[in-house]
């Protein structure tokens, strides 16, 4: 959906409200008007589909018990939160952007977050980390279409890639949900010493079929 630079006469009382309710909103006045306007002509904006996506991503974990996302209305992320079977029960938490447009054939980041002061746990994110990009990379018949990766101490990091076929917000929230759910499952068994990389690559090509996100 194009966007071009329009001039509108508007009353002084509609904008000093417009600009009230889009700060309460996190937003500006522009983006809160395209969307008022959208919504009113049920046009599906980007960010609509955007949080369309993540509505059915929230339903999806909030169904299990192992993970808790917490859904904000008109916001571009989502996050997940979960704790590990370690000394401390140390929070692990998802963090899902997606982009209202493209951006060099990526359409969103996943964030890994892990808070811990331990040394050892670290490291063995930083394993698994690196087994997962080896793993995903092994699996591309083009490599060119990798992911981009970003690793540091307690973040994991990758971009989210244009799917390879048209989806619905229904068929890319449950490939995203397939995804984040199969990255958080296997690295809890890594980390407990159920899985090693080779798991790791044997599970990724089984679960997610070369339709990875």
């Amino acid at each position: 959906m194009g966007r071009s630079l329009y001039s509108l006469i508007l009353s002084d009382e509609v904008v000093a409200e417009l600009d009230r309710a889009a700060l309460r909103a996190g937003t500006n006045r522009s983006q809160l008007a395209n969307r008022i306007l959208a919504e009113h002509l049920s046009l599906l904006t980007p960010e609509k589909r955007i949080e369309e996506v993540f509505q059915l991503i929230d339903r999806f974990f909030n169904e299990g018990a192992e993970m808790v996302s917490r859904f904000v209305p008109h916001q571009p992320t989502l996050q997940l939160k979960t704790s590990l079977s370690y000394r401390y029960r140390p929070t692990l938490r998802y963090e899902l952007r997606l982009y209202p447009e493209p951006v060099e054939g990526r359409i969103g980041e996943i964030h890994m977050i892990l808070r811990t002061q331990a040394e050892d746990l670290l490291l063995r994110m930083e394993a698994f980390a690196k087994a997962w990009i080896e793993a995903e990379r092994s699996l591309l018949t083009d490599p060119t279409e990798a992911p981009a990766y970003e690793l540091g101490p307690g973040r994991f990091s990758r971009t989210i890639r244009i799917p390879q076929r048209d989806m619905d917000p229904a068929s890319f929230s449950e490939a995203l949900s397939v995804y984040v759910q199969l990255l958080d499952e296997s690295f809890k068994a890594y980390i407990n010493g159920r899985m090693n990389a080779a798991d790791i690559r044997n599970t990724l090509y089984e679960t997610m079929k070369g339709e990875s996100v």
